[in-house]
């Protein structure tokens, strides 16, 4: 039979194994991929110096709030200007 205090020890480590889950859930792990793919698009290359950062809004809709997207513009050594591409506004919040 088990103890209060072994009771006790059980319940807490199992709301421990459920909040550990609950942060490596698959919806976190989208939006560390998101951050990243527009921390990319807002950067040059080593090779390449920046020269403006465009915005993009995307407005609000019911399953997330406004998103601003960032594209970077960047300069090669000959002076020729490459624009990234933007990235297709998310349905959902990517958090």
């Amino acid at each position: 039979m088990l103890t209060g205090g072994m009771r006790g020890r059980r319940l807490l480590a199992g709301l421990a194994l459920v909040a550990v889950t609950g942060l490596a859930s698959p919806p976190m792990a989208a939006a560390k991929g998101f951050f990243e793919r527009e921390a990319r698009h807002a950067s040059c290359p080593p090779n390449k110096t920046l020269r403006s950062v465009e915005k993009k809004i995307c407005a609000a809709n019911p399953r997330r709030g406004v998103i601003v997207l960032s594209a970077a513009c960047c300069v090669n050594h000959k002076g020729r200007v490459n624009c990234k591409q933007f990235q297709k506004c998310p349905k959902r919040s990517p958090s």
